[in-house]
Parts: C-alpha cells; structure tokens; sequence
C-alpha cells in the first residue's frame, strides 16, 4: 500500500514464482495465483494505479531467477523501467545466495519495503546502488511469511486462523482448500 501510495507507478505487477532453486514451494502456482488475484480484488479495487497479477513465471515451466526474469522482462518489454520490490531483510541474502546475486544486486532497480533488520542508518555502501526504500507510514511488521505458514499449519487453516494475516477471500480460499 505505501509502495502504491508514495511512488509513482504506471502499473504495479504481481509475479509469483515458479519453482526456486533456494526453497520448495509448498503451494502450487495456480493456487498462489488464485490467493493474489483475490487478495487484489479485496484490498485493492478502488486503487488509481492498476495492480495486475501476471503469470510470466508460472508459465516459463522451469525454476525462476530474479537475475532470469529481470532480463527476460527487459528483452520483452525494452521500454519500460522495471523495479523489484523486495523485503529490506531479504538484502543480505541478495549477494551471497541468489543466482548471479553481484550482478543483480549492481544493475537491479529495487523498492526496499523496510523490514525489521535494516539498520535506519543504512550506508549507501549497505543498500543497492539501485534503490528507494520506502518506510514512511509502512507498518512494520516483523513477521516474516515462512512464519505466517508456520502458524497456519501449527493452528489450522481456519477463515478464523488465517483472516488475521490476509483478506477475506484468501483468508476462504486458503481454509477451504486446507492450504498450509
């Protein structure tokens, strides 16, 4: 919602991922899909910049990259500016456990959503050279969505369970079809 209302976007898109080399998914892609393209029409109907949930690496049937979908992107669309938005806690990870991670972390344009674990004071020589971090009127949550999981599956996929960290619609979906 602050990414929305304190940049100026033409477009916001949604990319979920295929299969990562870093982690199994334990969800499958058209259900994600689903989860998003609901959770789009409950908390952002009304917003002025359209939100769209995109397929591109659910469709490319292979494990997905940020390094691979950020060229791929760029060849299909060379016109257009792309920025990933990204967790701040993520940062660390960036360099040392992503594929081609230098080079992404010098030649990728970022949104950083603050999250817990960057420093305030963040040197230039801690953030990309490619970024914006957003943090004024962003709820900070430390709460990861591994941990979202976590508690689902330890209390049950109940609406009860699952509203409290997602939409109504997801919050159906997901008791409905046990997810988690």
């Amino acid at each position: 919602q602050t990414a929305i209302t304190d940049l100026n976007f033409d477009e916001l898109w949604i990319l979920p991922s295929s299969d990562r080399l870093d982690k199994k998914i334990s969800v499958s892609g058209e259900e994600r899909f689903d989860m998003l393209s609901l959770m789009v029409k409950d908390l952002f109907s009304d917003s002025k910049t359209p939100i769209k949930v995109k397929r591109y690496e659910l469709d490319r049937n292979k494990q997905t990259t940020t390094f691979d979908t950020k060229n791929a992107l760029k060849k299909m669309y060379p016109d257009i500016e792309f920025h990933f938005l990204i967790g701040s806690d993520i940062l660390p990870e960036i360099k040392t456990k992503w594929v081609r991670g230098e080079e992404v972390w010098q030649t990728t344009n970022f949104i950083l959503a603050y999250r817990p674990g960057l420093k305030k004071d963040a040197t230039k020589s801690e953030l990309p050279p490619h970024c914006t971090l957003i943090e004024n009127g962003s709820k900070l949550i430390g709460l990861s969505s591994t941990d979202v999981r976590s508690y689902i599956f330890k209390n049950g996929a109940t609406e009860n369970t699952v509203s409290q960290f997602t939409s109504p619609s997801v919050a159906k979906y997901v008791s409905e079809k046990k997810l988690y």
